[in-house]
């Protein structure tokens, strides 16, 4: 017990050390539950350490003692783990109070959960989702948000449906939508509410949208991402749209451009597939490009290749250069084009 109270008087800087010293989360946690002014000595030492909590750093046995002490300071919260594994949504939610951007996993099963913490967040700026079957119904909480600024969405259709991807082939050849599929997601509906909204990133989407007059439904969105998606309809003009990915995309038409034409004015960064001849009409309508990215398509590089070797001031590329890279970004700038191959990824904001 002399010991005890011996280290409780020590000064909050010795106390400090002491925390460094221990290195490991558990064993500061157990520290700072001993008495009320380790407690705070702990919270002191950590009020840097978890602006940001991610559930692979510290395991979710231990947000119940560390949350009460450090949850103020969190501004990020990661939770996408396990799907069977519920995160203590009710704790974030009640010592979390000013939480800007969290992750975590939905499906049909925990959305009425996750959606009722969702909606509590109240200063929400960011959320990266992984969900399996999403449907309109399953992103509902969105329109709740409106202070969103960036959404990232990753979906995944679960083994029973990804056999039957094949289908959505046959369906744009007859425009029959494959029923057992989960109801497409209009991005009109779904996403226009959100006036802050600057950046969408969409992954595994069945998307569409309904025709409108309204042209400031995205007044403020300036990059959108889509990979990996099926467009069933145009999508809606962006006004403010400045960079737009396109990964893997199919629609109804394969060499119909019109979606992205709507916006070629104002787009100053396109990632885009040479996988039709009419793509080229579109990279050449975008008279404000300063970044341009090739995506390559394996099969279809003599067609980059022609519209390659019409540019100026660009190095010769050959055939296998061609075949060692996966993405060429083309900057322009003042007239002048440098060009950088790479064989990775290229990320981009």
């Amino acid at each position: 017990m002399g010991s005890l109270k011996k280290l409780i008087g020590l000064p909050l800087e010795v106390h400090d050390l002491i925390f460094e010293l221990l290195g490991n989360v558990e064993y500061k946690l157990n520290l700072a539950r001993v008495d009320k002014v380790l407690a705070a000595a702990f919270k002191y030492h950590s009020r840097y350490e978890f602006k940001c909590l991610d559930v692979e750093e510290v395991p979710f046995r231990l947000w119940g003692a560390l949350l009460p002490l450090c949850g103020s300071t969190i501004r990020h919260v990661e939770t996408k783990n396990d799907e069977n594994i519920s995160p203590p949504y009710e704790l974030i939610g009640l010592y979390c109070p000013n939480l800007e951007s969290v992750g975590f996993f939905l499906n049909s099963r925990n959305r009425g959960t996750v959606g009722k913490f969702i909606r509590n967040m109240k200063n929400l700026k960011e959320i990266s989702v992984d969900l399996k079957n999403a449907s309109p119904k399953l992103l509902r909480f969105i329109k709740d948000l409106p202070d969103l600024e960036e959404i990232y969405l990753y979906n995944e259709l679960s083994s029973e449906l990804s056999i039957y991807e094949g289908a959505m082939g046959t369906w744009l050849d007859n425009n029959e939508y494959p029923t057992f599929l989960p109801k497409p997601v209009n991005l009109h509906d779904t996403f226009s509410s959100l006036k802050k909204l600057r950046f969408l990133a969409l992954s595994g989407f069945n998307l569409c949208s309904r025709e409108t007059k309204d042209e400031v439904n995205f007044p403020a969105l300036e990059v959108l991402l889509l990979d990996c998606c099926v467009i069933l309809s145009d999508i809606p003009v962006m006004p403010k749209l400045k960079t737009l990915g396109v990964y893997g995309l199919e629609t109804k038409d394969s060499s119909n451009y019109n979606w992205i034409s709507k916006n070629v004015n104002h787009l100053e960064c396109l990632a885009i597939c040479f996988d039709h001849a009419n793509v080229l009409d579109v990279v050449r309508r975008c008279s404000n490009l300063k970044i341009l990215i090739i995506v390559f398509p394996a099969e279809n590089r003599d067609l980059f290749k022609a519209y390659y070797e019409t540019l100026t001031d660009v190095p010769e590329v050959s055939d296998q250069m061609l075949s060692e890279i996966s993405h060429i970004v083309i900057r322009i700038e003042d007239g002048k084009r440098t060009v950088t191959f790479l064989t990775e990824e290229f990320e981009y904001q």
